[in-house]
Formats: C-alpha cells, structure tokens, sequence
C-alpha cells in the first residue's frame, strides 16, 4: 500500500516498528526500488537533512502489517544541532554521497 506519495511535502517522520517499507522512485520507465526498509529504519521528511530520498523525491509503499511511531522533528532537531560540528558534516557528507546515489540509481 502507499504510505506517501511521491512529491509529497508533508512533514513528519515515522520509525518502522513492524513489518517493511520500500523506497521507490518514480521514472519515466515506471517504479525503481530503491530501498527496503524494517524496523528500526526511518522515513519522511526530516525539513534539516537532504539525502534525496525525502517524499518530495520518492514516494513509500508498505506492506500490510507495517506499524510505525511518529517521532517528534523538533526533538530530533535540537539533538542534531547539540552534536558536534564534524558529526553533522560526516552526516551532511554521507547525505550527499546517498543522494547522487540515490539519483544515479533511479536513472539507470
């Protein structure tokens, strides 16, 4: 079932306590996978963080025993600003490395 719709801007992010989630891009040939997702993984929009694979770039289809919790953005934003400058920049870093990733894979 879709849980977010490609090109989505609604805010939120859910952790995945039951059941799988898959990250799919939708191209000009149709639907390319992208990722699979369980528990403990994260989806939606995190407003402070690009990995391209945010809703307005992949939409989310779940199976349909998939449970999740919502997790509070402004908590999650205060943590991310009390950690030290090289932890945000390795993760602004992988962030990227994912998104070309991510935008490669999708284009193939």
């Amino acid at each position: 079932k879709l849980v977010l719709k490609q090109g989505s801007s609604k805010e939120g992010v859910c952790a995945i306590t039951q059941g799988n989630a898959y990250l799919v891009k939708q191209t000009r040939n149709g639907y390319r996978p992208l990722i699979r997702l369980g528990r403990g993984d994260i989806f939606g929009n995190i407003p402070f963080v690009e990995a391209g694979q945010e809703p307005r770039n992949a939409a989310v289809v779940a199976s349909e025993d998939l449970k999740v919790n919502k997790l509070d953005i402004l908590t999650l934003h205060q943590n991310y600003k009390q950690l030290p400058a090289i932890f945000r920049n390795l993760m602004e870093g992988v962030c990227t490395c994912v998104s070309v990733t991510t935008h490669l894979a999708a284009n193939m």
